[in-house]
């Protein structure tokens, strides 16, 4: 569970015009699954660069607020809780909820197989002429 100071931290964190920009754009391009790449990973690299980090993401003693650096592998649920506050921000910046964004990718997916089934029947058919 994360604290108050870093709850505050990460929204800072994910308002960063860097952040916000990427996200911005990959959102204007329809690129949901880069996105969400983006929010759950590419976001949060920074964040081990401790001497990079910002008032706002250091303790009152100058230390990382996260000391496992948001990464799954080192702490999976402080990770999780990390990316919840990434989707609060898309959601309260862009108006779509991460749900929305996962019903999106799915439709896209789904499209592209569609696609790809009529091309291969399309195929067959010349094939077969």
């Amino acid at each position: 569970m994360l604290s108050d100071k870093q709850k505050a931290g990460l929204r800072q964190w994910y308002r960063r015009p860097d952040v916000l920009d990427e996200a911005r754009r990959l959102v204007k391009a329809q690129e949901f699954e880069a996105l969400e790449e983006h929010i759950q990973m590419r976001a949060l690299f920074p964040l081990s660069r401790h001497g990079d980090l910002p008032d706002y993401m250091k303790d009152d003693e100058g230390k990382p607020l996260l000391p496992h650096n948001a990464h799954p592998r080192d702490d999976l649920e402080e990770w999780r809780d990390v990316v919840e506050l990434g989707w609060e921000v898309v959601e309260a910046e862009f108006g779509m909820s991460r749900d929305d964004i996962h019903l999106t990718i799915r439709d896209q997916q789904q499209r592209s197989w569609e696609t790809f089934l009529q091309s291969v029947d399309e195929r067959k058919s010349k094939k077969n002429e």
